[in-house]
């Protein structure tokens, strides 16, 4: 049985939480990334949905989400990579250590 309170709240702390993990990320914990700190976040929103709504329709919702991120987190990954290389220098290099500062 599902409880109203229950899927309104979530609904509204859900998109917050996602959205704070991905800022967590990006941002960091004490600075330069705050990846575990940011899918604590993200697994607890995660955690809220399946509450609220079950299991299996949790699945149903966040499959086309997930599919998404994945591919966007690789096309980030390749594409910073890739920035490095045109700078002459080997896949991956930060750019900080590329322009000689370092």
């Amino acid at each position: 049985m599902r409880s109203l309170i229950l899927t309104k709240a979530v609904q509204g702390i859900s998109p917050i939480a996602i959205i704070f993990s991905i800022y967590i990320l990006l941002k960091g914990h004490n600075e330069p990334g705050g990846g575990f700190i940011a899918g604590l976040i993200g697994s607890i929103a995660v955690l809220l949905l399946a509450l609220a709504y079950g299991v299996q329709e949790t699945r149903r919702k966040l499959v086309t989400f997930t599919q998404g991120c994945l591919v966007a987190g690789v096309l980030i990954c390749l594409g910073s990579g890739s920035l490095s290389m045109f700078q002459g220098t080997s896949f991956f290099t930060h750019s900080y250590a590329a322009s000689g500062l370092s």
